[in-house]
Parts: structure tokens; C-alpha cells; sequence
């Protein structure tokens, strides 16, 4: 049993179950876990954040193990959490509230769809109409008045827009009932005078598209035939490969069989294998790795943070928290040594030491790995995952590796006198026409083409006479007929719509409707007192009621009485929890995470532990200094001579320097306070003598007085002139 479950542990914290996994508050699933869900319909817990610490073995009635959080059960199905029973008979719970199964309640003939209380009839229309998406539609239709009927939005006469005698209305004119009359010989159509006898075509032709054609088909030597799509004659034989077991595809000669490799395995385009690693590695699709936990330095253990979820590690006792490792002390003199005490909120704290890997193992993907390279057979080279052999596939003599196929060298062969065109051999003679044709667009033309009678025209498949066609009397030619320049005339109170004769008057409703759209929509619909009218629907005014127990909260009606908990439990706003800790047995304490000991971890005589480590007591310095940043250093200043102070590493005279009369000292020189003297004519510019005054504008580097409380104000520079 002790191995069954040591398996089921191993194959709980596989590749598989190696990244975080996150449980959704709507339905609990667990994303991106094989073989793995949660399945409650009592309680909608936040969503968790679930770590592979979280993901423990369990078995259900009959022995069977199922990787499953913690804090679920295995019903042998799937991991469910408990049935939970913290609400009142009657409600379920949703979030951290008690719903009320019925759900809010409407008046008297009104249900709940969720947000509104909707009537469960339809709104109500007048006598005579019925509803039609939002309108009252009427029963009857729109009516006309006698000699008319509906069409579309009018009502149009059913007597036919009139014309003179010997005439009839086509496309909105009064045409001749007579057509027009053409020479003898010829006959009226399209509205020109044509020949009444065709364009003639020489014999064994006929008359197509304005040409004579040959009513012979091309004709092509034996063994072949004539395709039509190609304009070509085809032989019957297709074209054959020299090579056996080679067939014909895509015009070429290739091998029945794939390509072979000398190393691995052919994936239709080049030669493969898989790597190899060595033994106790596993190759993950980058390199061949071996994994092994995270450790603690000595004296300290692992500590999750509850808030972040993060991990560091603290010393044995101490819980992680807002970046430090803390644990309850009132009396600072009770803190372990190398912490402080935190006097806001009575705690021993320290700072966290970060989890490290076993020597030799590097965190890689949140995992303490050990990388070696895998072995590819054939001097291949790993890429994504697998060995690409570097040797070329090799191919049956006579043929050559292309395009991940055998191709022989030799092309296919055709019979003599064709040539090879795809996966068909086509003659290189062209096809033979009957004598006077010739062969244009795959087909036999005459050379002549077709004649018309003198005087005539040839177009397309008739002969047009230049002369016009005759229009009977009282008309004339308008475009392609002859028409009557008397327009149609419609009955009074009617007009012509180019048609028809449309009434004047509209189509007629009932009373109390009115027409709209080609419809009669009658008033309303209308909806029952204290109900509203929206989207075609009767929505209820009122609020929906809930049991005495319960309050409407807009959407459901939710129990003013909080969720309960068993004895010993106790309601922390989402579940219900221990008032006590776990118990973890003797000598046992559990650190929010764990059982660890209660009995602190010991060190050597002269020596005591510091985040997790033995240290020994500080070095001593001598008499009259003390140990400062790993160094001895006097308490006493240092002494200088008299008149002297001490300067940081040097003594300086407390007395100024000194210069010669009427000089000044200015850096490591005695300088006269008086500018040079220039000769006659000439002015000191800070530099040399000038003969003349220069213009220069000085930046005098001034702030001018409040012009509030000085009538003077300085301009940002000044004329060096005055």
C-alpha cells in the first residue's frame, strides 16, 4: 500500500502538475490538469491559487488513489469538496451569502426572468387587431375601393391605363398593335430591318457567333484523339518510367517506396531520431535533466507566505509575512538571537533567506535541475527536440533525392512523334481541319466568311438593310418600337405611375386604425395596471417578494440569516474553519504550514544559531577600542600640537594664512586687491588694455527688487558702456 501511494505521490508532482494551477470560482474546474476536476454545486469559493505542495493523493471508497487538492475528496469520479450544510433549509450557497432556492416571487400572473417581473401574458390589443413584434396589427387588410386592388401601398385601378385605337400599352407607351413593316425581303426585329433569310456559309459550315464553322470536328492521327480543352491531340499511351517500381507523378518518375536512412527514421522531408540520456535523466525536450527539491540553509526551514503564496526561508517557528519572518513575542529578552523585536506589533522579526538547490542543481522553471546534453545517433544534431541526421536519406541507383521524394534521373518516355506534357504525351503535329478551314480557338473555320444580300450588312447572325424601318400611322419611331405620342390615360381621380393608375385616395382602415407601412396598426398594445410596456413586453412595477427570512438584493433573495457552522468550526466570510490549529502530536507544533518541533535547534558550546547558522561570539579588540565594520578602532580622537585642530586625517593651524602689505591672499598667491594700470587712452577690459570701449552685454547675475515695493527695476543685462 506504502508504494501505491508513493507512486500516486510521484505522478502528482510530474511535468504534468510542474506549473501553478488555478481553481475557478464558477464551476471549480482546475485548468490545465490531466485527469483532473472539481466538481460542487453547494459553494462557490474565491478563486485559489494551487500550488503542487496543494495536490496530495487520495483514495476514494475502494482503495483507488486520484491526485486531488487538499481539502477535497475523492468520490471516485473526480475531486469534489464536501457537501456543505452552513445555510437554512430551503437555500444554497452562493459566494459567502445563502440564496433561497425558490427565488424572488412576482405578483399574481408575473414570473421572474431573472432581473424583472414579466406577465405571463402578452400585452394587450383592441378587438379586431393581434400583436406583431410591438405593434397591433389589424385582422382586416387595408381595402380599396371598388375597381381597385392593394398593391403594396396603393390601391391601382383593374382597368388598364387606356390607349387610341390600334394601340396597346408596353413599357409605359402606347405602341402600334401593328409592327413596323420592312422592304420585301426583310422583316422587322430589334428595331432594324434584317434580311429574312440568314448570312449564307459554304458547304459542310454553319453559322455561329458571325463565322462558319466546320461541322467536322479536328482530326488526329491514329493511336490518339483530339481533347478539346487542350486543342491538342493526345496520345492513348501515357507517358512510362525505365526505372521498376517508379511511377509517373507530376510529369516525373518517382519510387514507390520512401527514401531510406541510415540512422532513424524518414519524416518526409529529411532523416530523424530520437536522443538519448543518460541513465536517471529524462529528456524534457531541451536537454536531459534531473530534478531534486528546493533545500534550506541549516537551521532554518521553509515558510509560505498565506497572503502572496511566496516561500522563503525562516527560522524553525517563524511564519513569512509582508517580506519578513516573524513569530508572537511579547518580552523582547525571549527573541533568538540575530532577530529584533518589533514593539508595534510584539514580534520577534527577521529577514527571510531565499530557498537554494542542492550543489551541483541550478533553479530552472521553478525547479532545481541538473542539465547534462543528450546524445543524437549518426553525428545528428538536436533541434526542437530531435535529432536531425545530418547524412542525406539514399535513394534506388538511378535516381536522386528531391523534394523529399526518389526522382529518377531518366525522364518518362513517349511514343515517336509526341512529346511529353505533364502526365500526357501530345502529338507534335497539329490537328488536321477539312480543306477551306482552318483550326482557330479549337475549332475548324471556314476561311470565307459568311455572305449577306447587296445593300446588306453583316451582324453577328444577321444582315442588316440600311433602310428604316416603317411606323403605322399616328406614330413614330422611339427607340426600338413605334410609339403614339398620345400618353396613356387612366380614370379621373387616378394616375399614371409609368404602370398603372394609382388612386388618389390611400387604402382604407378600420375604424380606430390607421394605415402605416402598407398595414392598419390599430392604438395600444396596452399592458395591465401596475404593469409597463417594454420591448413588446409587460414588465411589473413591483417589487418581487421574498420569505420573512430573507431580503430582495436586486437579483435574488438571500437569507438574513449568515451561514452556520458545526461545533468547533467557525464562518470566516467564505468557508467554514477550525477554531483550533491542526494537531500535529507531541513535541509537534504546527507553523501555518507545517509540524515542526517545539524544541529549538541546539549549537556548540561558545557558539549560538543565527538564521540558521552556529556562530561564535565576536571577535574582542584591546583595551580602548572598539569593533567596528570588522575592525578594531580607538574611542579616543586623535591629538594635534597646539594651535591646531583635527581635519578629518590632517591638523589644521587655527590661525589665517598671511601676505605682504597691501596684498591679499587668493588661493596658493599673495594678489594685489587694485586691477592693472593701462596707459592713456586706453581701459582695463579684465583682460588687456583696449583702445576703445567695447559693447559687451554682462549677465550681472541680479534679482531686481519687488516692483510693489521699488519704483526701480534691473534689466537682465547691462551695457558694459554704462
Amino acid at each position: 500500500m506504502r508504494s501505491t501511494i508513493l507512486t500516486t505521490l510521484a505522478l502528482c508532482t510530474s511535468n504534468t502538475l510542474a506549473r501553478r494551477l488555478f481553481v475557478q470560482p464558477t464551476d471549480l474546474s482546475i485548468a490545465n490538469l490531466d485527469d483532473l476536476s472539481l466538481d460542487n454545486t453547494f459553494a462557490r469559493p474565491p478563486a485559489k491559487v494551487i500550488q503542487i505542495d496543494d495536490i496530495i493523493p487520495v483514495a476514494d471508497v475502494h482503495g483507488n488513489q486520484r491526485c486531488c487538492p487538499v481539502g477535497t475528496v475523492n468520490n471516485g469520479i473526480s475531486c469534489v469538496y464536501p457537501e456543505s450544510s452552513v445555510c437554512p433549509a430551503g437555500t444554497r450557497l452562493v459566494g459567502s451569502l445563502c440564496v433561497s432556492e425558490a427565488g424572488p416571487q412576482c405578483p399574481s400572473s408575473q414570473h421572474w426572468d431573472g432581473r424583472q417581473c414579466v406577465s405571463d401574458l402578452p400585452p394587450e390589443c383592441p378587438k379586431g387587431s393581434q400583436l406583431k413584434g410591438t405593434k397591433c396589427e389589424s385582422l382586416r387588410d387595408p381595402a380599396c375601393s371598388t375597381g381597385f386592388k392593394l398593391k403594396g401601398s396603393d390601391c391601382v385601378s383593374l382597368t388598364d391605363p387606356a390607349c387610341l385605337p390600334l394601340f396597346k400599352l408596353k413599357d409605359s407607351m402606347c405602341v402600334p398593335i401593328n409592327p413596323p413593316t420592312c422592304a420585301e425581303g426583310q422583316h422587322f426585329e430589334d428595331g432594324i430591318c434584317v434580311g429574312t433569310e440568314p448570312p449564307q456559309c459554304p458547304e459542310g459550315t454553319k453559322l455561329e457567333k458571325g463565322l462558319c464553322y466546320s461541322t467536322d470536328k479536328p482530326t488526329c492521327d491514329l493511336d490518339s484523339y483530339y481533347d478539346e480543352t487542350l486543342g491538342l491531340c493526345v496520345h492513348k499511351r501515357k507517358p512510362e518510367c525505365h526505372l521498376p517500381n517508379f511511377r509517373l507523378e507530376d510529369s516525373v518518375c518517382v519510387a514507390d517506396s520512401d527514401p531510406e536512412c541510415e540512422v532513424g527514421y524518414f519524416n518526409g522531408r529529411i532523416c530523424m531520431a530520437a536522443p538519448s540520456c543518460p541513465a536517471g535523466t529524462e529528456f524534457n525536450g531541451k536537454g536531459c535533466y534531473i530534478e531534486k527539491p528546493f533545500q534550506c540553509p541549516d537551521g532554518l526551514e521553509f515558510s509560505t507566505d498565506r497572503e502572496t503564496d511566496d516561500t522563503k526561508c525562516c527560522l524553525i517557528g517563524f511564519q513569512l509575512s509582508d517580506g519578513r519572518c516573524h513569530k508572537p513575542e511579547n518580552d523582547p529578552d525571549n527573541c533568538p538571537p540575530g532577530t529584533e523585536h518589533d514593539e508595534e506589533t510584539d514580534m520577534c522579526v527577521t529577514p527571510p533567506e531565499s530557498v537554494r538547490c542542492p550543489v551541483g542543481y541550478a533553479y530552472e522553471d521553478g525547479k532545481c535541475m541538473r542539465r547534462s546534453n543528450p546524445d543524437c545517433p549518426g553525428r545528428g544534431t538536436l533541434v526542437n527536440g530531435q535529432c536531425i541526421i545530418s547524412t542525406p536519406p539514399k535513394c534506388p541507383e538511378g535516381s536522386d533525392f528531391l523534394g523529399g521524394k526518389c526522382v529518377s534521373d531518366t525522364p518518362p518516355g513517349c511514343p515517336p512523334n509526341t512529346k511529353q506534357d505533364g502526365d500526357r504525351c501530345t502529338s507534335i503535329r497539329a490537328p488536321l481541319c477539312p480543306l477551306g478551314t482552318v483550326l482557330t480557338d479549337n475549332s475548324c473555320v471556314s476561311e470565307k466568311a459568311p455572305v449577306c444580300p447587296p445593300n446588306a450588312v453583316l451582324k453577328g447572325r444577321l444582315c442588316q438593310f440600311p433602310n428604316k424601318p416603317r411606323c403605322p400611322e399616328g406614330s413614330h419611331m422611339a427607340g426600338k418600337d413605334c410609339a403614339s405620342p398620345v400618353a396613356p390615360e387612366c380614370p379621373s381621380g387616378t394616375t399614371f405611375n409609368g404602370e398603372r393608375c394609382v388612386s388618389s385616395n390611400p387604402p382604407q382602415c378600420p375604424s380606430g386604425a390607421r394605415f402605416i407601412d402598407g398595414t392598419c396598426v390599430a392604438s395600444g398594445p396596452n399592458c395591465p395596471t401596475g404593469q409597463k410596456l417594454i420591448d413588446g413586453r409587460c414588465i411589473g412595477k413591483e417589487v418581487p417578494k421574498c420569505p420573512d427570512d430573507a431580503t430582495f438584493d436586486g437579483v435574488d433573495c438571500v437569507a438574513k440569516k449568515k451561514p452556520t457552522c458545526a461545533d468547533g468550526l467557525q464562518w470566516d466570510g467564505k468557508t467554514c474553519v477550525g477554531k483550533k490549529g491542526p494537531d500535529c502530536g507531541p513535541n509537534l507544533v504546527f507553523d501555518g504550514t507545517r509540524c515542526v518541533s517545539s524544541e529549538p535547534i541546539t549549537c556548540p558550546e561558545g557558539s549560538e544559531l543565527i538564521n540558521g547558522k552556529c556562530v561564535a561570539a565576536p571577535p574582542t579588540c584591546p583595551e580602548g577600542s572598539v569593533l567596528l565594520n570588522g575592525a578594531c578602532v580607538l574611542t579616543k580622537r586623535p591629538q594635534c600640537p597646539e594651535n591646531t585642530v583635527p581635519d578629518g586625517d590632517r591638523c589644521l593651524s587655527t590661525e589665517l594664512a598671511k601676505c605682504p602689505d597691501n596684498l591679499v591672499p587668493s588661493g596658493d598667491a599673495c594678489v594685489s586687491p587694485e586691477p592693472p594700470k593701462c596707459q592713456e587712452g586706453t581701459v582695463w577690459d579684465g583682460e588687456r588694455c583696449h583702445t576703445t570701449a567695447t559693447y559687451n552685454c554682462f549677465d550681472m547675475g541680479v534679482f531686481c527688487p519687488d516692483v510693489q515695493k521699488s519704483p526701480f527695476a534691473l534689466s537682465g543685462s547691462t551695457n558694459a558702456s554704462g
